[in-house]
Formats: C-alpha cells, sequence, structure tokens
C-alpha cells in the first residue's frame, strides 16, 4: 500500500457531520458526493508534471477583468493552462461562467481523463502549512506521475453522479451546500493541497512547498 494513502471501503463517514452509503443517500433530500480519481497532470517539462489548484470565494473576480462575472464560490484542480478543458476536477457552488462564453452550471464535475480510484486520501489539511489562504489564489504545484484526488460534496438536491452524454466531463448537477478537496501524489503518498468550500461560499486553501507561492 501507497503510504499515506488507504483503500476505500464500501462506506464513508463524513467530515460533515452525517454518514452516508456508497449510494450517496443523505438525510433530508441532500445528495452527498464523494469520489476519488487518479489523474495524469499534464507534463511540463522531461518527467515534472503541474497541476493548478484554485479557491475562489464567492464575489471574488478570478479573472484580470474586474467585469467578470464573480464567483457563488469555487474549488478545483485543473492542468493544461486556463481553459474550461483544463479543469480534472471542480466544484461550482451555483452555475457560473467562469470561461466565456459558456455559463457552466453548479455541481460538482470530474474529467473523463481522471479514472476513478480505490485510493483515498483524508480530507484533511495535515501535513500542509498553514494559516490557509482564504481569498482567491490560484497556485502551480510540480511532480512526478498521477495526483490521486478525493472530491466529498454535500448537494442540495437528489441527483446522483451521471455519465454526462455530452462534453468531456460527467459529475452532478446542483446547488452545493459545502465541499472539499483533497491531493495527493500517488507516488509518494505526500500532501498536495486541501481545499474547503463553506455554506456560505467562502473557501480556504492549503498547499505544500511544491507549488509556487
Amino acid at each position: 500500500m501507497i503510504r499515506g494513502l488507504v483503500v476505500l471501503g464500501a462506506t464513508a463517514v463524513l467530515s460533515f457531520g452525517f454518514s452516508t452509503s456508497a449510494t450517496g443517500a443523505a438525510p433530508e433530500g441532500l445528495r452527498v458526493i464523494d469520489r476519488t480519481f487518479g489523474c495524469i497532470p499534464r507534463a511540463l517539462t522531461g518527467n515534472v508534471r503541474a497541476i493548478d489548484v484554485t479557491a475562489v470565494p464567492r464575489g471574488s473576480v478570478e479573472a484580470a477583468d474586474t467585469s467578470a462575472p464573480r464567483s457563488p464560490g469555487f474549488i478545483g484542480v485543473a492542468s493544461g493552462g486556463w481553459a474550461a478543458s483544463s479543469e480534472l476536477v471542480s466544484v461550482r457552488a451555483r452555475r457560473w461562467q467562469r470561461f466565456l462564453p459558456t455559463i457552466s452550471a453548479a455541481g460538482v464535475y470530474a474529467s473523463r481523463e481522471c479514472r476513478l480510484s480505490r485510493l483515498a486520501v483524508p480530507l484533511s489539511n495535515e501535513g500542509l502549512s498553514g494559516p490557509p489562504t482564504r481569498w482567491m489564489k490560484s497556485t502551480s504545484c510540480l511532480g512526478r506521475g498521477r495526483v490521486i484526488i478525493r472530491v466529498q460534496a454535500v448537494l442540495a438536491t437528489s441527483d446522483p453522479w451521471r455519465d454526462l452524454v455530452t462534453g468531456s466531463f460527467d459529475g452532478a448537477a446542483g446547488n452545493v451546500v459545502r465541499a472539499s478537496i483533497a491531493v495527493r501524489s500517488e507516488r509518494t503518498g505526500k500532501p498536495v493541497a486541501y481545499m474547503e468550500l463553506a455554506r456560505d461560499g467562502t473557501t480556504k486553501l492549503w498547499h505544500s512547498s511544491s507549488c509556487d507561492r
């Protein structure tokens, strides 16, 4: 077993204060999504690969253009530059026009280039320096080989995870109550980043020293 990673069992006990089965059932009509993916970042040079981890709290503008639509609350992992097609795993609290001219639906999404993994990482900032960044932050993290990305989110809908018919992403659509994403190196088991999206749209981001500051 890779150091720092564990095998995901049939039942997950959530940090949100209640437990759920692998079917995603949750109380009061909410849907809990808890999935782990293995993703291969784009090569930067030689064997070095790079991912971008981004947290954009509600009301913030990510683009240089201050007239761009403000974020509803967003956390995500991408690789390959500034483009919708570069997103690996992303969470949008509400629908958002992050990349013009497309308005993307609220929910939790993963690229079809990523594959489901039985390895899971703790939803924790342990091993990452603090305090967390609470404002808009996007940073590039360097490493080798695949990254393991675990995303856990509570959606204000009962819609399940779906293999979407169109596009290059699958996911679960619906307004997000709260969410977290943890990223680790599959090769070393070391934490790379951890992000949280709170009910009020605020965000927190921790990242390792392998990321730009």
